[in-house]
């Protein structure tokens, strides 16, 4: 899933919509260039979105994937002036009708067909641990937040151990944390485009970038560059039946 400058002008080209900006409280361009990344690499058949707030993201997966089927979870529902999936492939459970990805049930699809979309800030080590009781093992994460920024538990805060949200050597014990972490057979933070520092609400904070130093190529890119939040793939490990 490496970033090239094929795949930036045809997502700038060919994916983008003016509807994409000024997604407030939702993903920048940066992080849905990646989640594009993710879909035209993994092509899944179902595409689990937890967390889906004015519905960009959503929109994003239908054009990438035409096909494929699409199951929004959200407590809030989808405001009037969002978008929602007339597709009779997409599946809303938000609102009054929300279902917590935990209580899912997925068996009706072929697990290697499924990515799992965590938008949701919630727990980041529990939605892996629901991801893998449920025998699903591709995750794609937003809002990775790296250590000492961040509202929630993310990976990396468990990777690290910044604990200051979650204690999980004392909730799973040491023996799972070891699970946990050596189930994680890839994990991808993608980078932003343009290098900068990422502001927060605990401070600025650097990040890995693609480009080296800012160009004019994409304009797009560099207007929401501090959009950016830490997209992350992961593949867990297919353990035998």
């Amino acid at each position: 899933m490496n970033i090239n400058k094929e795949k930036l002008d045809y997502f700038s080209k060919h994916v983008y919509k003016k509807e994409f900006l000024n997604n407030n409280g939702g993903m920048g361009i940066p992080d849905l260039f990646t989640l594009y990344l993710a879909l035209d690499y993994l092509k899944p058949n179902v595409v689990v979105e937890s967390g889906v707030w004015n519905g960009v993201s959503t929109r994003l997966i239908r054009q990438v994937l035409p096909e494929v089927t699409i199951i929004c979870l959200d407590p809030r529902e989808i405001p009037e002036d969002g978008y929602k999936d007339k597709n009779p492939k997409t599946t809303y459970l938000t609102g009054s009708n929300f279902k917590d990805f935990n209580d899912l049930d997925l068996s009706e699809y072929n697990k290697d067909e499924i990515l799992c979309f965590f938008d949701c800030h919630q727990n980041a080590l529990l939605r892996l641990i629901q991801s893998h009781k449920k025998g699903v093992y591709h995750l794609f994460f937003n809002d990775n937040y790296p250590v000492n920024c961040g509202s929630h538990f993310t990976l990396q805060h468990f990777l690290n151990m910044d604990n200051r949200h979650y204690l999980p050597e004392y909730h799973l014990g040491i023996d799972e944390c070891i699970k946990y972490r050596q189930l994680m057979e890839e994990y991808e933070i993608f980078p932003n485009i343009y290098p900068g520092s990422i502001k927060t609400g605990e401070g600025h904070f650097d990040c890995e970038s693609f480009f080296d130093e800012d160009n004019s190529d994409y304009p797009l890119f560099k207007m929401e560059r501090t959009r950016y939040r830490w997209n992350t793939y992961v593949k867990l490990k297919i353990e035998d039946e």
